[in-house]
């Protein structure tokens, strides 16, 4: 499998940002964002986003059950079990995030980091565009948007 390119960074604690959907080709993706943190001997922050982009979103109310929130926390656990192993010598910190994935991702990013994403499933949710295309857009740092088979389809820099 290819590997992004990597280079020091000044940032005092660079990262590889990864986007997950909860989906099963994002574990896949998981597996090479893990691969990608350890060849650079930096952090992974595995972001999982509620509610899906395209269903009707719903702030979190403190107290109160939410199905979306719920499920992207039970998707996230999975993940982190069934990559145990791919993730051993990385230092990795998950977060659920009540927000569009791009709105997280990019504010997780800074100009050192290294943003993951899944290929788009075709959906556009956001100005016509896919989280893809759009973190790839607006991200201050590279953009490696992985397809299903965990090579790297394409980067931005």
């Amino acid at each position: 499998m290819p590997e992004a390119a990597s280079s020091p960074c000044p940032a005092a604690d660079p990262r590889v940002v990864l986007g997950y959907d909860g989906s099963t080709s994002g574990v896949e993706v998981l597996r090479w964002a893990a691969a990608q943190a350890r060849a650079r001997s930096c952090t992974l922050e595995v972001v999982a986003c509620w509610p899906d982009p395209g269903e009707l979103f719903v702030h979190e109310v403190p107290g109160h059950f939410s199905s979306p929130r719920n499920r992207a926390v039970a998707d996230l656990e999975h993940a982190m079990e069934v990559t145990r192993e791919d993730c051993v010598g990385v230092e990795v910190v998950t977060t659920v995030a009540n927000a569009h994935p791009v709105d997280a991702l990019v504010s997780r990013c800074s100009p050192c980091d290294l943003l993951v994403v899944g290929a788009s499933d075709g959906r556009k949710p956001r100005q016509g565009l896919a989280v893809d295309q759009l973190c790839s857009l607006l991200a201050p740092c590279r953009v490696v948007v992985v397809e299903t088979a965990g090579r790297p389809m394409r980067a931005t820099e």
